[in-house]
Parts: structure tokens; C-alpha cells; sequence
């Protein structure tokens, strides 16, 4: 009984500890997320990150007590010294990833990579092209009006990182993408049709025999129908022959359901049969008792 009453106690003990961890725990938190200081300062992000929002309480003499306050609270913005560096990270960066893989600034003949944001988004960028009759806004080199010599394209691109904005100007040579022989015999074959659909008065478009010494064959593309309709009556036949067993499944069903029913409706009418023979047996042995005992008298 004792030792019951101790192990008791020192439970009780033992959740009053908890009890008070507890509760420290819950003053170091709350003392912890403390948004503002005795200066009534509220802490604000790093630069870049999101803004914050914070409750807060508000108290104005007698008029106000008590107030629940939503405080949508800015990041903290960059200093000049702070943006330079940023800016300057942004333009080595921008050297880094505006040509694509063997390009560079005096032979570009591959997309260019106009990115709207550097240094994980703490600068922003704005793209100008001198002229989009070579590159369009999506960095793609219009081959067309290209140059076989090069052309000569700048590009301006706006920083902005806080409230401080930079602007940083380049130049770059484009030249014709070197194409493949086939690439060289589809892009004439596309011109000759070009030129030959703006004749006017025109009725009928003529395909060229020839581009760049190539003899040029057409035909007219294969719809392969003979082996499309095979292959469609095969899926038909697969599906006839599931069909066909899906139904002698279920007429099997119903024949051994039919049979089930006739075989209860059988034994049922047998053991009515047995019925009655077992009470015409047992009155037939009654009267022969009777008349036993009526002859033995």
C-alpha cells in the first residue's frame, strides 16, 4: 500500500516537471519570435526575400485598447555598395549564360539566352535589341536576314536591384547557323516553293526538279491504307472472338443456374415424395397393428 502511494507521487512529480518545461519552453519561444524591440523597431527580412507579416497589438491611450494590428512588413532594401555588387555579379553572370554552347560575342549563330532575372532574382532584367529584324524578343537569330558576312546586333539590358538601376550595353556579331546538307536542300527547296507561290495569276504551284545540283524526286506520300484496314480487321476479329466467349460463358452460366434450379425443384419434390411414403408407411403399420390385436382378442 506504501510503496503504491510513493510510485504515485513521484508520478505526480514527474508531470509536475513536464508542467514547468513546458512552460519555460513556451516563454523562450514567444521571447524568441519577438517581431519588435523596446524602440518600437519591427526586424525586417534580408534583401530579397519576402515580405513578412507580423501581429501586432495596439494600444492609443483610452480611445483604442487592445487593437489586433496586421503589420505587412517590406524586406529590407539593398544599400549602393550593396546593388554594385549585385550589379556586377548580374553582368558576369550575363556573359556567362547569354551565348549558347561554342558562341560568344564575336560569332553568334545559336539562340541567345535573355534572361528576366540574376543573381537568384535580386536583379532584375529588362532586354532591348537594336534591331529584332535579326534577333526576335525570344533570342531567336532570324536567318533570313542574316548576313553571310555577320551582322552586328547590341543589346541593352536595365538592371534594377532595389531602388537602383544600372544599365549595361554590348555588342555581338550573328552570323548564318552552318547548315547541313539536307538542312541546305530543305532551305531550297522551301525558297523555290516560296518564290514560285508569289507568281501571280499562278493556278497551279510547280515543285522544283532541282536544288543546289540535286535532282529532286516527288511522289506522293503513302497512306498505307491496305495495312491500316488489315490491322483494323484484326482488332475486329480479336474483339469478335472475346465477344464470342464473354456470350458462351454466360449462356454456360445460365444453363448450370437453370440446373441448380431444376435439382433443388427435384429434391424438393423427393422429399415430399419421402414425406408422404413415410406417413402412409406409418399409418399402413398402424392399422396392421390394430387388426393384430383385434384378431388376437
Amino acid at each position: 500500500m506504501e510503496g503504491g502511494i510513493l510510485l504515485q507521487k513521484k508520478k505526480c512529480v514527474e508531470i509536475a516537471i513536464v508542467c514547468v518545461l513546458l512552460l519555460f519552453l513556451a516563454g523562450y519561444l514567444e521571447a524568441s519570435e519577438r517581431n519588435i524591440n523596446s524602440k518600437n523597431q519591427v526586424i525586417r527580412g534580408s534583401p530579397g526575400e519576402y515580405d513578412q507579416e507580423v501581429e501586432l497589438q495596439l494600444d492609443a491611450g483610452d480611445v483604442v485598447k487592445n487593437y489586433d494590428y496586421t503589420l505587412m512588413v517590406p524586406a529590407a532594401d539593398v544599400t549602393k555598395e550593396e546593388a554594385d555588387k549585385y550589379f556586377d555579379a548580374a553582368k558576369e553572370e550575363i556573359s556567362k549564360s547569354f551565348y549558347a554552347e561554342g558562341d560568344d560575342e564575336n560569332a553568334v549563330t545559336l539562340p541567345v539566352n535573355m534572361q528576366t532575372s540574376y543573381q537568384n532574382g535580386m536583379v532584375k532584367a529588362e532586354w532591348t535589341l537594336d534591331s529584332y529584324r535579326l534577333v526576335d524578343v525570344d533570342g531567336v537569330i532570324i536567318e533570313e536576314a542574316v548576313s553571310q558576312n555577320g551582322s552586328l546586333e547590341r543589346a541593352t539590358v536595365q538592371l534594377t536591384c532595389g531602388n537602383y538601376k544600372q544599365e549595361y550595353v554590348f555588342s555581338f556579331m550573328v552570323y548564318p547557323r552552318v547548315l547541313s546538307e539536307s538542312e541546305k536542300i530543305l532551305k531550297g527547296v522551301k525558297e523555290a516553293i516560296d518564290k514560285d507561290a508569289k507568281k501571280e495569276g499562278n493556278q497551279l504551284l510547280t515543285l522544283p526538279k532541282e536544288v543546289n545540283g540535286v535532282s529532286l524526286r516527288w511522289s506522293e506520300a503513302k497512306r498505307h491504307l491496305v495495312i491500316k484496314m488489315l490491322f483494323f480487321e484484326v482488332i475486329v476479329l480479336v474483339l469478335l472472338y472475346f465477344v464470342r466467349i464473354e456470350r458462351e460463358k454466360t449462356k454456360r452460366k445460365e444453363r448450370q443456374d437453370q440446373m441448380m434450379l431444376d435439382y433443388s425443384e427435384v429434391v424438393s419434390k423427393l422429399l415430399i415424395l419421402g414425406c408422404a411414403l413415410a406417413e402412409a408407411t406409418a399409418i399402413y403399420g398402424f392399422i396392421i397393428a390394430i387388426m393384430i390385436i383385434f384378431f388376437l382378442k
